[in-house]
């Protein structure tokens, strides 16, 4: 299964969902590799550096890609392939879509985040039918905003799952250190982490190509 993380601006929280999402399926005892398509921040891939060096901790195998075939060919030696996009949508976008299962597109809760987002999205579905978003980066107290995102989404006609990731500092923390969602030190940041990545599964599992 391919699984790529879309974003048509940088900063909306790609890389938090993949590496999170990565361990999930890693502790889930799927293969799993994240392919990095950001050449210049290679986030994902620094992150994967900081986590396999704490030999506590399933490691995450990390590689830099740039073309979709690069990608085809993961799915040889892994059951699930997770695309970590550049940091902005670009022509490639489209190509890498096509060969994907599914397309996760996070978004914030800000009109300027959601529009481009939503664009995004009706143009990724021609190539790929499954596509769904999640509201990350939610500010303090924010609450009702992303439950409004949520209901803006829906009315859009595409997927979204319920559960929307706070910002906190212990997530920043964890990253830093190689973690990721769902191992903070903080037991309700993990139970939130723990919600939506069984939410992601639930919504890829449930649905077909």
């Amino acid at each position: 299964m391919v699984i790529s993380f879309f974003g048509q601006k940088g900063g909306v929280g790609k890389s938090t969902a993949s590496i999170s999402f990565a361990t999930a399926c890693a502790n889930g005892g799927n293969s799993v590799v994240i392919a990095d398509m950001d050449k210049h921040q290679q986030t994902a891939r620094q992150w994967a550096e900081q986590r396999n060096a704490l030999t506590s901790l399933c490691t995450i195998p990390t590689v830099c890609c740039e073309k979709p075939s690069e990608i085809t060919r993961l799915q040889e030696d892994y059951d699930v392939v997770l695309v970590d996009g550049a940091a902005f949508a670009h022509m490639g976008t489209r190509a890498v879509a096509a060969i994907s299962d599914w397309v996760v597109i996070p978004t914030g809760v800000s009109l300027f985040d959601l529009r481009p987002s939503l664009s995004l999205a009706e143009e990724l579905k021609e190539v790929c039918r499954q596509i769904v978003f999640m509201v990350v980066k939610v500010p303090h107290r924010g609450d009702r905003e992303a439950a409004g995102t949520i209901r803006i989404i829906r009315e859009q006609g595409f997927q979204v799952i319920d559960r929307w990731l706070p910002m906190r500092t212990g997530y920043s923390q964890a990253f830093d250190r190689g973690l990721s969602i769902s191992e903070t030190s903080f037991p309700e940041l993990n139970r939130i982490g723990d919600t939506i990545s069984k939410q992601l599964v639930s919504c890829f599992t449930g649905g077909n190509k």
